[in-house]
């Protein structure tokens, strides 16, 4: 009844304003959430214009913003004691990493992202972008390597660099200067235009070189910029490769307020043996790993670099896509196979399915023989889009 639910508008927007006069915050917002529910129905009704339609909508608005005022304002008197227990969830994760040990060799680095569970999209897109990214990134920063691999599943992106360089590639640099006549006079003097063009690169006039360019003489500063180690680049660079990846969706989960597809909740950064040290998202970097959730989830040790995928494998984990991909199409075939059918050609179902497991474990499932009187069609189309299920047709159908 449209007359009644105006009432109840009414009366729920009035206690909502009663229970914040008497400061108690959760009352009055749940009164709130009434009064949307109950604007849902009228306009469900068609009782609500446009011109209506602004005012309910100012009404809930103003409710809103005083119910979180008054929240505010009520936790600012208790002072915070949310905020200080989660920040001291994220300081006890902080802990320090050891020193790094420099060498003189090519090591492999790792880099490991672990998170609550992506959208399989998401996978697929931080794969896609960490390809680019991290080469790049090594690159710019004149660190050479052999090759990259990124691997991911739905709780973790993988980063493995064969080979990397100890230290950057020194850079050597000339700067082109004035010309050599105006930069010394007849007795070849240096004239303030060669004293200045030294000192704003950090050069005595004797430094300085006369080089032929374009077909004129120059006075030339040749800067070197000598290559630093690794270990002191990695942090920065890897911290500013996760920050760089996007998704359409995204969420905000602590007090750092940094957004990422899902909630991180660890990080692996090896570079050989050692920790590469840095904070990301309330989270340290170390070496500690985290293994499937069939398992319970337990915390995992990661040695060195080289030895993470053999460990993630001995823990059942499948890190590569394309391998999950095949055990997922042979396992799945096999059990059709076993009642006497097969799995129709889907890639695009199949990709999915690959990006929302870690750990693949094939099993048949039958319906009710009531249910399968439903055109196949339909079947088949709710299967693959709301439980991602692999069909199985009758072998008697091809």
């Amino acid at each position: 009844d449209v007359e009644r639910l105006e009432q109840m508008y009414d009366v729920f927007e009035a206690e909502a304003k009663s229970c914040l006069a008497q400061g108690l915050v959760i009352p009055a917002h749940d009164y709130i959430l009434r009064c949307s529910h109950t604007f849902n129905l009228l306009d469900t009704r068609g009782a609500i214009g446009v011109t209506e339609r602004a005012t309910y909508f100012r009404r809930m608005r103003d409710l809103s913003r005083q119910s979180a005022e008054a929240y505010l304002e009520q936790r600012s008197r208790m002072g915070y004691p949310w905020v200080k227990e989660s920040e001291a969830d994220c300081t006890a994760l902080q802990s320090e990493a050891p020193a790094y040990t420099y060498t003189n060799r090519d090591e492999t680095l790792l880099l490991e992202i672990g998170t609550e569970e992506l959208p399989a999209a998401d996978v697929y897109s931080a794969i896609t972008q960490l390809e680019r990214t991290i080469p790049n990134s090594l690159n710019q920063a004149r660190l050479d390597f052999a090759d990259v691999h990124v691997l991911g599943t739905p709780r973790r992106l993988v980063v493995v660099v064969d080979n990397l360089a100890p230290n950057q590639e020194s850079l050597e640099q000339a700067v082109r200067g004035p010309s050599a006549q105006v930069a010394f006079d007849a007795d070849g003097n240096a004239t303030r235009a060669a004293q200045g063009f030294a000192r704003k690169h950090g050069l005595q006039v004797e430094e300085l070189q006369i080089q032929q360019v374009n077909g004129g003489e120059y006075v030339v500063a040749i800067k070197r910029e000598e290559g630093q180690p690794a270990a002191d680049i990695l942090p920065r660079l890897l911290k500013t490769a996760i920050a760089s990846l996007g998704f359409p969706k995204s969420m905000r989960w602590n007090q750092t307020g940094i957004p990422f597809s899902r909630p991180i909740r660890w990080l692996v950064a090896l570079l050989g043996d050692s920790v590469v040290p840095f904070d990301y998202a309330g989270v340290s970097s170390g070496r500690e790993t985290t293994g499937s959730r069939p398992a319970g989830s337990p915390k995992i040790q990661i040695t060195s670099a080289d030895e993470h995928l053999s460990t993630l494998e001995a823990n059942r984990i499948v890190v590569d896509s394309s391998v999950r991909q095949s055990i997922i199409a042979e396992k799945a075939q096999e059990i059709a196979q076993s009642v006497g059918g097969h799995i129709p050609d889907d890639p695009a179902l199949l990709a999915e399915v690959t990006n929302l497991v870690e750990q693949p474990t094939a099993f048949l499932g039958y319906f009710e023989e009531k249910y399968l009187s439903l055109p196949p069609e339909i079947l088949i189309a709710v299967m693959k889009k709301h439980q991602r299920y692999f069909p199985v047709l009758d072998d008697s159908d091809k």
